[in-house]
């Protein structure tokens, strides 16, 4: 199977169905930008036949791995590879007991709780079952975390993610997202279809302008700090009022208040603030 520039991708995981190959990409990942030459990485990875060792190494360069003067060290892509095995992108991972996230039910005002199984994380109320948020997360980012420290944690993702949204990026392939704006009773919602490999997502229009610098800084001047405190907590998310404006090209609009002043952003159809306002409430 090639993907559009040729690339044999059946043939890239083939490459990596050996335990040598896997080590070899570990180690380099280990010694960083150290080059390692042929002798010095054949002892770290443990190998001690050394004709079986090159074979797996050839296997491995121009691909995953590049050899220059230096030695031995990883390409991007062989970078990449050993960042999914940290990261648990192929692993299955373990349920967790749900944990509160310090924000109540938008619905019934009942607990929020974060709950982790079959590699996504679902934030929900523990009463009502509203869901709040869903979302699929490696299980190796969750390793050696606090249970207390998952809501930031898991918060801090979903902000990550966002920003890749908002700036074109599929988050699973990095291929083009233009958004598409949906308008119903709930206020403005944005969706993002990756045409390559089909990853959807869906948010709300203030969630994506959690990240944006007049929405930060008017939570600064207010005292809150969107960057620490969880986004299911923030009155922008939960009170805040979008709209779509009369007339074309279509504008979208987001107004919130805190204390006795009120923001309010808008946005074009690409996403990017074309306004913002600060009066008193």
């Amino acid at each position: 199977m090639n993907d559009p520039d040729g690339f044999d991708v059946a043939e890239a995981f083939s490459l990596l169905g050996d335990e040598t190959r896997v080590a070899v990409l570990r180690t380099l990942a280990e010694a960083a930008d150290e080059p390692l030459g042929f002798a010095e990485l054949r002892e770290r990875v443990g190998v001690e036949d050394s004709g079986r060792f090159n074979y797996h190494l050839g296997k491995l360069v121009d691909r995953f791995v590049r050899k220059d003067d230096e030695g031995y060290r990883l390409t991007y892509a062989g970078t990449r590879v050993v960042g999914a095995i940290h990261e648990g992108t192929y692993a299955a991972g373990e349920p967790l007991e749900p944990v509160r996230v310090g924000a109540d039910c938008p619905a019934c005002g009942d607990v929020l709780e974060l709950s982790y199984a079959e590699e996504r994380i679902t934030v929900a109320c523990r009463d009502c079952e509203t869901v709040v948020t869903a979302f699929g997360f490696p299980p190796g980012a969750l390793a050696g975390r606090d249970p207390e420290e998952l809501p930031g944690v898991l918060a801090r993702h979903v902000e990550a993610l966002f920003v890749r949204l908002r700036a074109g990026l599929c988050s699973n392939c990095s291929g083009p997202v233009p958004p598409t704006f949906t308008v119903d009773e709930d206020g403005v919602g944005v969706e993002f279809d990756c045409e390559r490999c089909h990853e959807h997502a869906h948010t709300s229009l203030e969630s994506l302008l959690l990240s944006d610098p007049a929405v930060i800084a008017f939570h600064h001047d207010h005292g809150v700090d969107v960057r620490t405190d969880t986004p299911w907590a923030l009155s922008w998310i939960r009170e805040s009022t979008a709209e779509r404006l009369d007339g074309e090209p279509a504008r979208y609009a987001v107004s919130g208040q805190l204390g006795d002043e009120r923001l309010r952003v808008v946005v074009d159809e690409s996403l990017t603030v074309v306004e913002t306002e600060r009066s008193t409430a």
